[in-house]
């Protein structure tokens, strides 16, 4: 289904997919949101304190990393890290809002897009803060402002913004195809930005899967009762 064949909607914030209808559709997320930090917080935890092999093939695949530098590694993981920067995810996630609103003429897009990212941020700052995981003990390259290490908040960011922006397009072109592909891609950024974060000393590898999962699930908890229903497969 595409934007264009879609039921005529009542573009009113109470009526059928006006902001608040949006907006209670969003609800499962509150639910799903408080559980998954419960998850998160638990296993960084269980990682810091318990699971002394976990701990082990972190730092040894951090070692391994560390000494596979290059110079020419090391320039390409710098530009790398600037797809989840920031202010590049702030940005983005402005213009894709704005755009899906005036493209689909519907709330529901850029409200899920934009629940996706927020709650992907607010969860990988309290995880952050509670679990409070040292960074790698490695020689780092460049700067980073946060100082927790679990989980890794720029691949949460990337799955959530560019597996969003998959969605989205799919909604707007109205092709199984098109999200597909995009969501392929929006993998490979992930993956990307999380080997930038760990070759350059910031991340352990089970910063990164945690990342990742959590960008995930906080995308499917936004997107699934607030777009999923209207155009499944779109």
């Amino acid at each position: 289904m595409t934007v264009h064949d879609a039921p005529a909607r009542v573009d009113a914030d109470h009526g059928p997919d006006g902001v608040l209808d949006a907006a209670r559709r969003l609800t499962p997320i509150l639910p799903i949101g408080l559980g998954l930090l419960v998850v998160m917080v638990a296993s960084g935890l269980a990682i810091v304190h318990v699971l002394d092999g976990v701990r082990e093939w972190d730092l040894d695949m951090m070692r391994r990393l560390v000494e596979s530098r290059t110079t020419t590694l090391d320039r390409l993981t710098e530009w790398g890290t600037w797809f989840a920067e920031t202010i590049p995810v702030v940005v983005i996630t402005v213009v894709v809002v704005a755009f899906a609103r005036w493209r689909t003429g519907r709330w529901s897009v850029p409200l899920a897009f934009a629940a996706a990212i927020g709650s992907e941020k607010l969860i990988y700052l309290l995880t952050s803060v509670i679990v409070q995981r040292d960074r790698p003990p490695v020689p780092t390259l460049g700067e980073t402002y946060a100082t927790a290490s679990f989980p890794s908040g720029h691949v949460g960011s990337a799955i959530a913004l560019y597996g969003g922006i998959a969605l989205v397009a799919g909604v707007i072109t109205g092709r199984r195809a098109v999200r597909l592909v995009l969501l392929a891609a929006a993998i490979v950024v992930a993956a990307i930005v999380g080997y930038c974060r760990m070759y350059r000393g910031f991340h352990y590898p089970t910063d990164v899967i945690a990342g990742f999962l959590l960008g995930a699930t906080c995308l499917a908890a936004a997107w699934i009762p607030t777009v999923e229903r209207d155009c499944p497969g779109a």
